[in-house]
């Protein structure tokens, strides 16, 4: 791609394993709504056990019909307790707000990957974001409430502190 394309390239390393993904909500602290895991069982090559655009957004497709969510992974207590920690870690350090998805990939000594971290994860109806909205008991209105909701607050506490700063600097200019 370097050479042929003259453009920078990244190549990581297949994870081969179980895909979990966590949705985080929160500012200040943020709140781990239940995870879910795609479920590869059907797809008999296990290099093709990845998301594909289609197993996204083509219902039609083979992939859409072949990789069914789990809503309830089965995990020990300790590698649940792992993933959420790895993943709120994640949601920390690339500075995430209101909401957002870690994707891990588990492999076959129960390590935990990161393969993602999307900041602002499909949020409609049927994604992914909303299923694990859902999971906690969240209608999907109730679940686009919190999210503006949360943006909205943020905003105004934003808006407040350059409020004040002017005020500040407002005052030491005349005084």
């Amino acid at each position: 791609i370097i050479e042929t394309v003259k453009e920078p390239a990244l190549a990581e390393q297949f994870i081969a394993g179980r895909e979990i993904n966590v949705g985080i909500w929160g500012n200040g602290r943020p709140r781990l709504l239940p995870l879910r895991e795609i479920d590869f069982s059907r797809i008999d090559n296990p290099l093709h056990h990845m998301v594909t655009w289609d197993s996204k957004w083509a219902p039609n497709s083979f992939d859409w019909n072949s990789m069914p969510v789990i809503t309830q992974p089965k995990v020990s207590a300790a590698l649940h307790a792992r993933i959420e920690e790895i993943a709120l870690r994640m949601y920390r350090a690339f500075a995430c707000r209101d909401y957002a998805r870690v994707d891990l990939r588990i492999d076959s000594h129960d390590r935990p990957w990161v393969v993602d971290v999307n900041p602002n994860p499909d949020i409609t109806l049927d994604g992914g974001f909303a299923g694990a909205c859902y999971a906690a008991g969240y209608t999907y209105a109730q679940a686009i409430s919190r999210i503006v909701q949360m943006a909205a607050t943020r905003r105004n506490r934003r808006m407040g502190l350059l409020r004040a700063l002017e005020r500040f600097n407002q005052q030491r200019v005349t005084a």
